[in-house]
């Protein structure tokens, strides 16, 4: 069943995150990227560094094809500004996937390493975003005004699920409609008719 993530809801995530906040500043997080799937949890003293004594295993990830990243916001937050350090450039698609995720939670422009890219507007109004959790299978969609500017002003996506607790991937936008053009033409009044 889907499940529309209003604003009752993102009060509620909000309060649970308060309950849980590790004094980490909004806006750094480390991303791993595997496919166009990105995991992001908050930059905490917790998780290693590649200076550490487990930094070697970076490597063991990349070689695997999965990129782990930290991302800050670059000045205050309302730069607009993400900047990326690679510990592990596994997924040669994990550029575009941080460019168009970076995109939907409201960035402006993402610092990777050798380039700067501007990452164009963010989603419409009427775009709907969608996850699925991976412990309880429960399917996640947003979309709306209410739910955007509550993703822009977090700059991410709900890290989450308030069914089981478990992680959630950062969603993915869904496919705008398409509109098929099946049905004849119109035609005037008297057009086409024999008399």
């Amino acid at each position: 069943m889907d499940e529309d993530w209003d604003e009752e809801l993102f009060e509620a995530a909000k309060e649970l995150e308060e309950e849980i906040d590790l004094g980490v500043p909004q806006g750094m997080y480390r991303a791993t990227v595997s496919g166009s799937r990105i995991q992001l949890v908050s930059l905490g003293a917790l998780l290693a560094g590649t200076d550490s004594p487990v930094g070697t295993m970076f490597a063991e990830v990349e070689e695997a094809g999965v990129t782990i990243a930290d991302l800050a916001t670059s000045g205050d937050d309302d730069s607009g500004e993400l900047t990326v350090t690679f510990l592990a450039a596994g997924d040669p698609g994990a550029e575009e996937a941080l460019t168009r995720w970076a995109g939907l939670v409201g960035y402006r422009r993402i610092w990777f390493p050798d380039r700067v890219v501007d990452v164009g507007n963010g989603p419409r109004f009427m775009d709907k975003a969608s996850v699925t959790c991976p412990g309880c299978r429960h399917v996640w969609t947003g979309g709306g005004r209410g739910f955007w500017i509550g993703i822009m002003s977090r700059r991410a996506f709900p890290a989450f699920c308030l069914l089981c607790g478990g992680d959630l991937p950062q969603w993915e936008l869904l496919p705008r409609p398409t509109y098929t053009t099946d049905c004849p033409p119109l035609r005037r009044r008297g057009e086409g008719e024999q008399r």
